[in-house]
């Protein structure tokens, strides 16, 4: 038995997850930022990541999707090892949400003496001769239009401060390209939550400096484009959005795609041409949402997988527990 066999037959973390989710984190947390208030990743820190990762709010959803996402014990280490990465990095935002905030507000107040941006008054900020109003632009429009953007990470030795997210710099060109984008007013806040796609630690170190200003290409980490990267949570956000616009019937439609028609029937409420019509509806409607050259296959797994979570909280409505969810991805699996 391994450790996704133990997480379905129990219903609950047991002695072979706890094992690997260990691993996981030792293998994930290598060469990260400690925690706050830890010098280094120690014993002590990971664990207590492991314990957070299933025990805080949502952990039940985290193990469900586990299960959902993985066909095998090796596709539920690499499921496994994913979601500690995307666990972690939630961690650091809200931690780096707040130095954000403060940062900025000190940037803006610095730069709008020399003129690069003008206080509009009531928290607002905006670049000379832009509108007073808030901004209307996407959220999303505003992350991608960060992209571009050369964001530098100082050279840090200190152990009893938390190292920067970024330069000065690199802070006023992200700001700039945010607002030249907003066309409008925003405050730190606002511009905080926007920065955040680039400043968390998975996707600032794009360059590091040595002590005297040089990028050695040796000293570059491996990371992921950050253009890549901000794509990526564009595609969380249109699959979220497109997810939120679906009636029930077409959750459930889109959450048994893994059925044939007739093993759908009872679940949709209809008869299988009509699950038949309305699957290459739905198929129609995910591919007009996207761009013609985009691929559809990670947006189309990540609604699948919204209408999956939703369908098992319908199952129980009472709120699914991890026990009878697990017993029901079992039943489908099998």
């Amino acid at each position: 038995m391994g450790p996704r066999e133990e997480l379905v037959t129990i219903g609950k973390p047991g002695p072979l997850f706890l094992d690997l989710l260990y691993k996981t984190v030792d293998a994930v947390v290598r060469g990260r930022t400690p925690p706050p208030g830890s010098t280094s990743w120690d014993k002590s820190a990971r664990q207590e990541l492991a314990h957070q990762f299933f025990l805080r709010k949502g952990a039940d959803k985290r193990l469900i999707t586990l299960v959902t996402n993985s066909t095998d014990e090796d596709s539920f280490r690499r499921q496994l090892q994913k979601s500690v990465r995307n666990f972690l990095r939630d961690q650091g935002r809200k931690t780096d949400l707040g130095k954000v905030i403060i940062r900025l507000k000190r940037l803006l107040s610095k730069q709008a003496a020399t003129g690069r941006f003008t206080d509009l008054g009531n928290g607002r900020w905006g670049l000379p001769g832009c509108p007073e109003e808030a901004t209307t632009a996407a959220h999303s429009d505003l992350v991608h239009a960060m992209a571009p953007v050369k964001v530098v990470v100082p050279m840090w030795t200190s152990e009893t401060r938390d190292a920067p997210l970024a330069d000065e710099q690199s802070y006023a060109r992200l700001v700039e390209a945010v607002l030249t984008e907003a066309a409008g007013s925003m405050t730190a806040e606002e511009l905080a939550t926007i920065l955040i796609h680039r400043l968390d630690h998975v996707h600032t170190p794009l360059y590091i400096e040595d002590r005297h200003g040089e990028v050695p290409p040796t000293k570059r980490p491996a990371v992921t484009d950050p253009a890549a990267a901000i794509e990526a949570d564009l595609t969380e956000k249109q699959a979220s959005d497109f997810f939120e616009a679906m009636t029930d019937r077409d959750r459930r439609v889109f959450a048994t795609r893994h059925l044939t028609c007739r093993e759908a029937e009872e679940t949709v409420g209809r008869k299988h041409a009509q699950v038949n019509n309305l699957r290459n509806a739905l198929d129609r409607r995910l591919k007009d949402h996207l761009p013609v050259e985009e691929d559809p296959g990670p947006f189309a797994l990540l609604v699948y997988r919204h209408c999956c979570e939703w369908l098992t909280d319908q199952t129980d409505p009472g709120g699914a527990t991890l026990d009878t969810t697990l017993r029901l991805q079992k039943e489908v699996a099998s």
